[in-house]
């Protein structure tokens, strides 16, 4: 059996339900995406946190569970620390050993709006400072849609 180059080379098994995680494109990097309850992995090289689950979404309308009290890095088997997202941000699930992150599905929804509460506020004729912030709010809004089935422009 051929080992893997590098951890980041391993198959993964997702923290929150044990199934064996596939790879996906996410921009530059390869992210691990759990086919059950829809959990990301990012190995520590893989980039910006915040960036890869703007380009992870959406990943499907399926409701995710919380993580488990003892979620195990799929990379090193050492116990995962809850921490929270820069100083205020919601928390994600983070291994001491390897670097690498656990952003269950209702993590990575928790973290876009986040971001999106968090931007400053520009004129409307402004341009997007990236296009990470251009797409971010078009994206909040067909997460939106996707989940309550309107963009809340009509009175109803």
């Amino acid at each position: 059996m051929d080992l893997p180059d590098s951890p980041g080379d391993a198959i993964a098994t997702c923290p929150g339900c044990s199934t064996p995680m596939d790879l996906r494109e996410a921009g530059d990097a390869m992210i691990d995406v759990c086919p059950k309850c829809r959990a990301l992995w990012l190995d520590w090289f893989d980039g910006d946190t915040l960036a890869l689950a703007e380009l992870a979404m959406p990943l499907s309308r399926r409701a995710s569970g919380p993580p488990p009290a003892k979620a195990l890095c799929p990379r090193c088997s050492q116990q995962l620390d809850p921490r929270t997202h820069e100083a205020s941000g919601p928390i994600v699930w983070r291994c001491p050993e390897c670097a690498g992150t656990f952003l269950p599905r209702a993590t990575v929804e928790a973290l876009l709006i986040w971001a999106a509460s968090n931007a400053p506020e520009l004129p409307p004729d402004a341009p997007p400072e990236s296009v990470r912030g251009a797409t971010l709010a078009a994206r909040l809004r067909g997460a939106l849609r996707a989940m309550f089935g309107s963009d809340g422009s009509s009175a109803g």
